[in-house]
């Protein structure tokens, strides 16, 4: 199996190397898969980025870079590099800020091969949080995802292994969307194509970083975004009104339930 993979990256000079070392140094390269491209998508980064690339480019082979025209975020840069750049069947997404196990490979190759009927696999991942905590994340294998993400997310954009033919039919990941594009995607991904989870972590995720989603008011818009995008999937499968009372209950708990409400009024107007 040959696979790209892609990194969209801002300002992280300073995690990037671990990030694509982690990608770079995987058990069973050459025997069960081969990496054809490390695809760095620079969003425009004002520090040493694109300096430290052209350093690590001399040390690893396949170790590309590309920079953004203008900064517009990690969902264009994707998108970008799925339509002009990845060569191969197999896409892996990875994050400038997180680390892979050195088995993720590995584990979903041979997850792979006992279960190929996917388009998009995934696995858990372990969240190291602002408070010092690792919080492993995920979910039991089924047969179908699309009831669970109607109401919550559990998987990442880095933990994505996805079919670039299944990725493009779709349309891509939503480069309008404020924050969680991943959940976006994957409730219309969900709606058409199947999507397998490995159960056990096979990484880490930096979310003491991540600011777009940790944004209350950026999350409960793009969350009232998702539910009115995909409201006519949600109503075929008897969804939407789980999804709206989810998102309702949550806004409650945080205090922001009357200014939810007025949100998700006007999406589905």
């Amino acid at each position: 199996m040959k696979i790209s993979v892609i990194i969209p990256t801002y300002n992280r000079a300073d995690k990037i190397q671990k990030s694509i070392e982690s990608v770079y140094f995987q058990e069973g390269k050459g025997e069960l898969f081969d990496i054809s491209q490390i695809i760095i998508m620079d969003d425009c980064s004002i520090d040493n980025t694109k300096e430290l690339i052209e350093e690590l480019q001399k040390k690893y082979e396949n170790l590309l870079y590309y920079r953004q025209d203008k900064n517009g975020g990690s969902a264009k840069a994707r998108n970008r590099a799925m339509r002009e750049v990845v060569s191969e069947k197999w896409v892996a997404f990875q994050d400038s800020d997180d680390v892979w196990n050195k088995d993720k490979l590995k584990e979903m190759c041979l997850y792979i091969e006992k279960h190929p009927d996917a388009q998009l696999y995934s696995h858990w991942y372990t969240a190291l949080t602002a408070e010092d905590e690792a919080v492993e994340v995920g979910i039991d294998e089924r047969e179908d995802y699309l009831e669970e993400l109607a109401v919550r997310n559990f998987i990442g954009s880095p933990t994505f292994f996805v079919d670039k033919d299944a990725f493009m039919d779709v349309g891509g990941l939503d480069e309008n969307i404020t924050a969680l594009e991943d959940w976006e995607f994957l409730v219309r991904f969900a709606s058409k194509y199947k999507i397998r989870v490995v159960p056990k972590s096979l990484m880490q995720v930096d979310l003491i970083s991540e600011g777009m989603s940790s944004d209350i008011g950026k999350y409960y818009d793009s969350r009232c975004y998702i539910i009115a995008k995909n409201r006519q999937i949600l109503l075929e499968r008897n969804l939407f009104d789980k999804a709206v009372e989810s998102l309702l209950v949550s806004a409650k708990k945080n205090g922001v339930l009357e200014n939810v409400g007025r949100i998700l009024e006007a999406y589905l107007k």
